[in-house]
């Protein structure tokens, strides 16, 4: 357990905190990276592997909160919704050097797009805690120190995943996917605040 007691009680606090630390370009490309050198002859550069394992604890923690977060809708796009492309729904604001292009979340499905908490329950379904723990342990092991050559070997896999790349990836759609809940979250609540401000 890598939460602390007030996290564990409130575990969207934890996604704040991740995206606070990390932009979320950064952290899909630190992802990225890492799949590309760990199933093929390539080698995360020292600086990089420095930087991914520091990363690793994020993601640790941001795996734990997302067993712990319940779906309480705030998250889901209606499926009456006049614009669910429109830019607010998966970025809350643009950061330097960036554009809208550069947060959507093109790694989902449009029914993960629709409600990102599908992609936690898929991730919890797939693999437990402790088994997610082994497949970033394993992912950053062979990314640094082996040659994989597009083989599954060295990283430990769900039996429900075809392979050890489709668990892997599931990370980057994990990140993508509790970045729509900061966003929206954040907007449903600035909503409603708005909404008690009119009506008083």
């Amino acid at each position: 357990v890598l939460l602390l007691e007030e996290e564990y009680d409130d575990p969207k606090r934890v996604i704040v905190q991740f995206f606070d630390a990390n932009h979320l370009q950064d952290a899909l490309s630190q992802l990225k990276s890492c799949l590309k050198a760990a199933f093929s002859k390539r080698r995360l550069r020292r600086r990089t592997l420095l930087s991914m394992m520091a990363f690793r604890e994020d993601m640790l923690r941001l795996l734990e909160a997302a067993t712990l977060l319940k779906d309480e809708g705030k998250s889901t796009i209606p499926e009456d919704a006049a614009d669910p492309l429109a830019t607010s729904w998966y970025c809350a604001s643009i950061g330097r050097d960036y554009t809208e292009w550069d947060y959507l979340p093109r790694h989902l499905s449009r029914k993960q797009y629709f409600n990102p908490y599908r992609v936690f329950k898929q991730c919890s379904n797939m693999s437990t805690l402790p088994e997610w723990r082994v497949v970033i342990e394993g992912l950053i092991d062979a990314a640094a120190y082996r040659g994989m050559e597009g083989e599954d070997g060295c990283i430990c896999h769900s039996n429900e995943e075809p392979n050890a790349y489709s668990q892997c990836k599931r990370l980057v759609e994990l990140v993508e996917a509790a970045h729509l809940i900061y966003v929206r979250e954040r907007l449903f609540d600035q909503d409603k605040q708005q909404q008690q401000e009119e009506a008083a």
